[in-house]
Protein backbone atom coordinates (compact mmCIF):
# COMPACT_ATOMS: atom_id res chain seq x y z
CA UNK A 1 0.00 0.00 0.00
CA UNK A 2 1.19 3.15 -0.74
CA UNK A 3 1.48 5.68 1.66
CA UNK A 4 0.67 10.12 0.79
CA UNK A 5 3.46 12.08 2.44
CA UNK A 6 2.18 15.96 2.02
CA UNK A 7 4.66 18.76 2.93
CA UNK A 8 4.22 22.67 3.75
CA UNK A 9 6.25 24.73 2.18
CA UNK A 10 7.56 28.03 3.98
CA UNK A 11 10.12 26.92 7.02
CA UNK A 12 9.65 23.35 6.03
CA UNK A 13 11.34 22.81 2.71
CA UNK A 14 13.37 25.65 2.32
CA UNK A 15 13.86 28.55 4.96
CA UNK A 16 11.29 31.13 4.50
CA UNK A 17 14.09 34.06 5.80
CA UNK A 18 15.39 33.27 2.57
CA UNK A 19 12.32 35.12 1.12
CA UNK A 20 12.13 37.70 3.17
CA UNK A 21 15.79 38.77 3.10
CA UNK A 22 15.15 38.68 -0.66
CA UNK A 23 11.77 41.26 -0.85
CA UNK A 24 13.88 43.62 2.03
CA UNK A 25 17.10 43.78 -0.96
CA UNK A 26 14.46 44.41 -3.35
CA UNK A 27 12.48 47.28 -1.54
CA UNK A 28 15.78 48.49 -0.34
CA UNK A 29 16.94 48.91 -3.82
CA UNK A 30 13.89 50.30 -4.95
CA UNK A 31 14.52 52.76 -1.99
CA UNK A 32 17.92 53.60 -2.80
CA UNK A 33 17.26 54.65 -6.83
CA UNK A 34 13.87 56.05 -6.48
CA UNK A 35 13.95 57.83 -3.17
CA UNK A 36 17.89 58.11 -2.26
CA UNK A 37 17.14 56.54 0.87
CA UNK A 38 19.88 54.11 1.81
CA UNK A 39 20.30 51.56 4.48
CA UNK A 40 17.28 50.15 4.24
CA UNK A 41 17.93 46.90 4.05
CA UNK A 42 20.29 46.12 6.97
CA UNK A 43 17.99 48.23 9.28
CA UNK A 44 14.50 45.99 8.43
CA UNK A 45 16.54 42.96 8.41
CA UNK A 46 18.14 43.80 11.75
CA UNK A 47 14.57 44.62 12.87
CA UNK A 48 12.94 40.53 11.22
CA UNK A 49 15.74 38.91 13.10
CA UNK A 50 15.39 40.57 16.05
CA UNK A 51 11.83 39.25 16.15
CA UNK A 52 9.62 41.96 14.98
CA UNK A 53 6.70 40.85 12.49
CA UNK A 54 4.42 43.78 11.91
CA UNK A 55 5.14 47.28 10.48
CA UNK A 56 8.39 46.92 9.40
CA UNK A 57 8.23 49.30 6.17
CA UNK A 58 6.56 51.94 7.97
CA UNK A 59 8.60 51.99 11.28
CA UNK A 60 12.14 51.86 9.23
CA UNK A 61 10.64 54.44 6.81
CA UNK A 62 10.23 56.54 10.07
CA UNK A 63 13.73 56.02 11.01
CA UNK A 64 15.39 56.70 7.63
CA UNK A 65 13.00 60.20 7.80
CA UNK A 66 10.85 59.25 4.94
CA UNK A 67 7.05 59.72 6.04
CA UNK A 68 4.92 56.15 6.07
CA UNK A 69 2.23 57.59 3.79
CA UNK A 70 -0.13 54.66 2.76
CA UNK A 71 0.52 54.52 -0.86
CA UNK A 72 4.17 54.16 -0.58
CA UNK A 73 3.97 51.31 1.98
CA UNK A 74 1.57 49.86 -0.46
CA UNK A 75 3.98 50.14 -3.44
CA UNK A 76 7.11 48.91 -1.11
CA UNK A 77 4.54 45.83 -0.37
CA UNK A 78 3.76 45.01 -3.91
CA UNK A 79 7.62 45.42 -4.65
CA UNK A 80 8.71 43.07 -1.72
CA UNK A 81 5.86 40.19 -2.94
CA UNK A 82 7.07 40.29 -6.97
CA UNK A 83 10.19 40.08 -6.63
CA UNK A 84 12.04 37.27 -8.24
CA UNK A 85 13.06 34.85 -5.38
CA UNK A 86 16.31 33.37 -5.71
CA UNK A 87 15.86 30.31 -3.11
CA UNK A 88 17.18 26.57 -2.40
CA UNK A 89 15.68 23.63 -0.84
CA UNK A 90 17.19 22.70 2.32
CA UNK A 91 19.74 20.29 1.84
CA UNK A 92 18.04 17.29 3.65
CA UNK A 93 14.79 17.96 1.64
CA UNK A 94 16.31 18.22 -1.46
CA UNK A 95 17.38 14.49 -0.59
CA UNK A 96 14.14 13.43 0.46
CA UNK A 97 12.27 14.79 -2.39
CA UNK A 98 14.84 13.58 -5.10
CA UNK A 99 14.94 10.24 -3.71
CA UNK A 100 11.50 9.34 -1.72
CA UNK A 101 11.30 6.04 0.27
CA UNK A 102 9.89 3.35 -1.77
CA UNK A 103 5.86 3.28 -1.92
CA UNK A 104 5.20 6.66 -1.09
CA UNK A 105 3.94 9.68 -3.26
CA UNK A 106 4.62 13.34 -2.58
CA UNK A 107 2.34 16.62 -2.42
CA UNK A 108 2.68 20.03 -1.35
CA UNK A 109 0.07 22.16 0.75
CA UNK A 110 0.76 26.01 1.17
CA UNK A 111 -1.07 29.03 2.11
CA UNK A 112 0.03 32.49 0.97
CA UNK A 113 -1.15 34.98 -2.07
CA UNK A 114 -0.82 33.07 -5.44
CA UNK A 115 1.45 34.29 -7.41
CA UNK A 116 3.98 34.95 -4.32
CA UNK A 117 3.76 31.21 -3.79
CA UNK A 118 3.80 30.16 -7.43
CA UNK A 119 7.18 31.62 -7.56
CA UNK A 120 8.57 30.54 -4.64
CA UNK A 121 7.79 27.05 -6.13
CA UNK A 122 9.13 27.56 -9.28
CA UNK A 123 12.39 28.90 -7.45
CA UNK A 124 13.07 25.84 -5.41
CA UNK A 125 11.82 23.94 -7.92
CA UNK A 126 9.48 21.78 -6.16
CA UNK A 127 6.57 21.19 -9.33
CA UNK A 128 9.24 18.69 -10.44
CA UNK A 129 10.02 16.98 -7.53
CA UNK A 130 6.33 16.09 -6.68
CA UNK A 131 3.33 14.84 -8.16
CA UNK A 132 0.46 17.75 -6.76
CA UNK A 133 1.16 21.14 -4.69
CA UNK A 134 -2.06 22.58 -3.77
CA UNK A 135 -1.61 26.29 -3.25
CA UNK A 136 -4.78 27.26 -1.00
CA UNK A 137 -4.50 31.33 -2.03
CA UNK A 138 -6.58 30.01 -5.63
CA UNK A 139 -9.07 29.82 -3.25
CA UNK A 140 -9.13 32.78 -1.44
CA UNK A 141 -7.87 33.29 2.43
CA UNK A 142 -10.46 31.59 3.99
CA UNK A 143 -9.41 28.13 2.44
CA UNK A 144 -5.72 28.56 3.70
CA UNK A 145 -4.89 26.19 6.64
CA UNK A 146 -6.29 25.04 9.22
CA UNK A 147 -9.31 24.46 6.61
CA UNK A 148 -9.61 21.46 5.37
CA UNK A 149 -10.26 21.86 2.15
CA UNK A 150 -6.51 21.31 0.47
CA UNK A 151 -6.83 18.29 2.44
CA UNK A 152 -10.01 16.72 1.36
CA UNK A 153 -8.92 17.52 -2.26
CA UNK A 154 -5.65 15.71 -2.05
CA UNK A 155 -7.57 12.68 -0.89
CA UNK A 156 -9.61 12.64 -3.39
CA UNK A 157 -6.81 13.07 -6.11
CA UNK A 158 -4.37 10.35 -4.40
CA UNK A 159 -7.61 8.12 -2.99
CA UNK A 160 -5.50 7.85 0.19
CA UNK A 161 -6.98 8.57 3.60
CA UNK A 162 -6.52 8.05 7.23
CA UNK A 163 -2.95 7.03 8.57
CA UNK A 164 -1.93 6.01 4.67
CA UNK A 165 -1.89 9.93 4.80
CA UNK A 166 0.99 12.09 6.43
CA UNK A 167 1.48 15.91 6.48
CA UNK A 168 4.60 17.64 7.75
CA UNK A 169 4.71 21.48 8.51
CA UNK A 170 6.22 23.85 10.96
CA UNK A 171 3.51 26.07 12.28
CA UNK A 172 1.47 24.69 15.27
CA UNK A 173 -1.16 26.96 15.38
CA UNK A 174 -2.37 25.79 12.00
CA UNK A 175 -0.58 22.98 10.06
CA UNK A 176 -1.74 20.38 11.59
CA UNK A 177 -5.73 20.32 13.49
CA UNK A 178 -6.97 19.74 9.83
CA UNK A 179 -5.11 16.80 9.27
CA UNK A 180 -5.28 15.16 12.61
CA UNK A 181 -9.13 15.89 12.44
CA UNK A 182 -9.16 14.18 8.68
CA UNK A 183 -6.68 10.95 10.69
CA UNK A 184 -3.33 11.81 9.48
CA UNK A 185 -0.14 11.04 10.48
CA UNK A 186 1.01 14.60 11.55
CA UNK A 187 4.59 15.33 12.00
CA UNK A 188 5.99 18.68 12.75
CA UNK A 189 9.51 19.39 11.14
CA UNK A 190 11.11 21.52 13.81
CA UNK A 191 14.20 23.69 11.98
CA UNK A 192 15.97 26.12 14.21
CA UNK A 193 15.84 28.81 11.52
CA UNK A 194 12.12 28.73 11.08
CA UNK A 195 9.96 31.39 12.23
CA UNK A 196 7.94 29.34 14.48
CA UNK A 197 10.88 26.94 15.95
CA UNK A 198 10.13 28.87 19.72
CA UNK A 199 6.28 27.40 19.74
CA UNK A 200 4.83 24.62 21.75
CA UNK A 201 3.31 21.90 19.61
CA UNK A 202 2.08 19.60 22.09
CA UNK A 203 1.21 15.98 21.26
CA UNK A 204 2.81 16.20 17.62
CA UNK A 205 5.94 13.96 16.58
CA UNK A 206 8.80 16.36 16.40
CA UNK A 207 11.56 15.72 14.13
CA UNK A 208 14.72 18.53 13.18
CA UNK A 209 15.26 16.93 9.34
CA UNK A 210 13.81 15.39 6.81
CA UNK A 211 16.54 12.52 7.18
CA UNK A 212 15.12 11.45 10.20
CA UNK A 213 11.67 11.46 8.47
CA UNK A 214 12.90 8.98 6.18
CA UNK A 215 14.10 6.93 9.23
CA UNK A 216 10.12 7.51 10.95
CA UNK A 217 8.55 6.10 8.09
CA UNK A 218 10.70 3.03 7.84
CA UNK A 219 9.49 2.15 11.34
CA UNK A 220 6.55 -0.10 11.50
CA UNK A 221 3.52 1.20 13.04
CA UNK A 222 5.12 4.85 12.17
CA UNK A 223 1.31 6.26 11.32
CA UNK A 224 -0.36 5.14 14.34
Amino acid sequence: MKRLVVFDLDDTLYLERDFVRGGFRAVGEYLRRRRGVRGFFRAAWRRFTAGERALIFDRVLAEKGVEPAPGLVRKLLSIYRAHRPSLRLCADARRFLERPPEGVELAVITDGRLPVQRAKVRALGVDKLVEEIVCTGRWGPRYAKPHPRAFRLLERRFRRTGSDCVYIGDNPAKDFPAPRERGWASVRLRRPAGLYAGAAAPGILELRSCDELRKWLARPGSAD
